[in-house]
């Protein structure tokens, strides 16, 4: 059974798509029938599209991502005991720690998703704000703000799979 500390980051997935899907909505009517779409290394732009195919795969993207996310944690309580892949595995996987444990991987999970969702929402307004007005906006510092809270991120998880050696004595290793 999953607990009551899944749904602050489901609340939060739940926020962003509404997020989205209104800046989306909001900015349709405005962007040009040209819309930028996709944008080279040097930051210009290299494909383009009608608004009503920009928004769409925009949306498109997002659900996807969501979806994915929330399919992961689907089928991570039902995958084989070997395919999780956590440090200490045997310690936390063992009997008595194992639901905690996935309910601990599934809102790092969830989490993550959040992350995700939040970049891509900035990236969109960044995309939005050069069809408007032709003002390139780096893609960048997005960027490296999401990689390093993914980094972040990656650390923390560790940190909290992390056990003492002296707790591992008696188990499978």
């Amino acid at each position: 059974m999953l607990n009551h500390h899944l749904h602050p980051p489901k609340l939060i997935m739940a926020a962003l798509l509404l997020l989205t899907a209104l800046q989306q909505w909001y900015y349709f009517d405005l962007l040009p029938e040209k819309t930028a779409i996709h944008f080279g290394p040097s930051g210009r732009p290299d494909g383009w599209a009608s608004p009503e195919t920009a928004v769409s795969i925009n949306l498109l993207i997002t659900v996807i991502i969501a979806a994915l996310f929330l399919g992961i944690n689907w089928i991570v309580p039902r995958v084989p005991y070997d395919l999780i892949n956590i440090p200490n595995r045997d310690y936390w996987l063992a009997p008595e720690r194992r639901q905690k444990t996935l309910n601990d991987v599934l809102r790092y999970l969830l989490w993550f998703a959040d992350l995700t969702l939040l970049f891509m929402l900035v990236v969109y307004q960044g995309v939005i704000e050069f069809n408007l007005s032709g003002r390139y906006v780096s893609i960048w510092w997005p960027l490296g703000i999401y990689l390093f809270l993914t980094g972040v991120w990656i650390w923390h998880m560790y940190r909290h799979f992390h056990v003492d050696n002296d707790l591992l004595t008696g188990v499978k290793k």
